[in-house]
């Protein structure tokens, strides 16, 4: 989790660095279930890198992002609960994750320095 959080905090210093006279004052991250990644370590590891830059103002937002497939028998998209792998439509086995299992920074919001 901490180098995601050093990932994460590289991608918002290049927000901040296309955007001269801003600096992040708020960052939202979307965290899949199925990412692998556990949302209380992730949360750590940001405050501690934030407090290492001497950024505290900084506030960080984690989202649980669910997991989410899509049946290519039936076309459509749906929520897989308890990691049950059968389209909820049509019982279909051929499914596509195309959410949830993935780690994403959502939006980063700028303020004036």
């Amino acid at each position: 989790e901490v180098s995601i959080a050093a990932t994460i905090w590289e991608q918002v210093r290049s927000v901040e660095k296309c955007n001269p006279g801003f600096e992040a004052k708020r960052i939202e991250i979307d965290v899949g279930t199925f990412s692998g990644v556990e949302s209380i370590l992730l949360a750590d590891a940001l405050e501690s890198l934030i407090k290492q830059t001497n950024r505290h103002e900084v506030e960080f937002v984690l989202n649980a992002a669910a997991l989410v497939a899509h049946c290519d028998t039936c076309l459509s998209d749906f929520p897989v609960e308890n990691f049950r792998f059968l389209c909820v439509i049509c019982g279909g086995k051929k499914l596509k994750l195309i959410d949830g299992d993935s780690i994403r920074l959502m939006h980063v919001d700028l303020q004036s320095i």
